[in-house]
């Protein structure tokens, strides 16, 4: 009975998504299952707000260290991701 409950409510809660976010989560849902389903593949999720220095760590297929290394990559990458079309430093003094 009371999974029903959580999957009406969680449906309602779809319901309330415009179709692009619905596509999304759909394809977010997916990747997370293939973590599920592979033991190589491994998932961390960060679940956060602007206004608040806490921030909730899920992993699938991992454990803590383990995330923090995967986290430790995204930095360097999104560092390089964010500087790729950044004028030379020296055009910024």
């Amino acid at each position: 009975m009371k999974q029903t409950k959580d999957s009406l409510e969680f449906m309602e809660k779809v319901a309330l998504l415009d179709p692009q976010q619905r596509n999304h989560m759909r394809i977010v849902v997916e990747k997370i299952m293939e973590c599920y389903l592979d033991d190589l593949a491994h998932a961390v999720l960060v679940i956060g707000r602007d206004d608040i220095d806490q921030a909730t760590l899920l992993t699938i297929n991992c454990n803590e260290f383990e995330a923090s290394l995967i986290l430790a990559k995204l930095d360097t990458f999104f560092g390089e991701l964010n500087m790729a079309d950044a004028p030379p430093k020296e055009m910024l003094n």
